[in-house]
Parts: C-alpha cells; sequence; structure tokens
C-alpha cells in the first residue's frame, strides 16, 4: 500500500508542476492574444528579429524546449499569419531559439559541471585507464 501511496504522490508533484504551463498556454490560446498583438502589431517588419527573443525566453522559463514550443508557439504563428511573416522561419524560429536557449537553464548547467566533475574524478582515479574499452 506504501508503493502505491508514494506514486500517487510523485504523479501529483509532476501535475503541480506542470500544470502553470499548461494554464499559460491554454491562457494564450483562449485569449487570442488581444495584448499581445498590441505589441506585435506596432513592430511590424522588425518582429522576425523579436521571434528569437521570445522562443528563447520560453526555452530559458521552462527549461525545455517543448514547453517553450507549447506555451508560445500559437503566438508566433498568429504573430507570422498577422505581420504576413513567413510561419515556416518563424515555427523554426522558435523551435531553434527555445531549443538553444533551455540548454542554459541554470538545473541543466549544474547537471553538466557534476557530470564533467564525476568523469574528471574517474579519470584520475588510480587504476581507471587500465579498465577502459
Amino acid at each position: 500500500m506504501d508503493r502505491n501511496k508514494s506514486i500517487i504522490v510523485d504523479v501529483f508533484d509532476y501535475v503541480v508542476a506542470a500544470a502553470p504551463f499548461v494554464v499559460a498556454a491554454v491562457a494564450l490560446l483562449g485569449m487570442r492574444l488581444p495584448a499581445a498583438w498590441a505589441g506585435l502589431a506596432a513592430l511590424g517588419g522588425p518582429y522576425p528579429a523579436v521571434a528569437p527573443v521570445v522562443g528563447a525566453l520560453g526555452g530559458w522559463l521552462t527549461g525545455s524546449n517543448a514547453a517553450s514550443n507549447a506555451l508560445f508557439m500559437p503566438l508566433q504563428i498568429e504573430a507570422a499569419r498577422g505581420l504576413d511573416v513567413s510561419e515556416s522561419l518563424t515555427a523554426a524560429t522558435q523551435n531553434v531559439s527555445g531549443s538553444h536557449a533551455s540548454l542554459l537553464v541554470p538545473q541543466r548547467v549544474i547537471l553538466a559541471a557534476t557530470a564533467r566533475g564525476y568523469w574528471a574524478a574517474r579519470a584520475t582515479s588510480p587504476g581507471w585507464r587500465s579498465h577502459r574499452c
């Protein structure tokens, strides 16, 4: 019974962590971007220069390219349609900038530094080289 309770608690933790992103994505879709449209319409021609910033912001805030795309891709596509900018190029820009920015999230940097420290410690330990493949 304790195992089932532990699984339920773990699932609940994931749902609580993911819920704000789902709510934000639904809010962006539901509001049909009226407030955002005002800002984007004012940008007009320079919007393609701002699109990567939006994607990178999403990637950095969420720590995940998939979450960044779920959150901001509808905004990017609607903005591209409204401003007569290439939708495919805007979607690609969102995807690439979100992906690159998600690599700079603090938890990923810490993970990389930890992994680097682990392998550095292994490489300097006695007998490690004799066991390499």
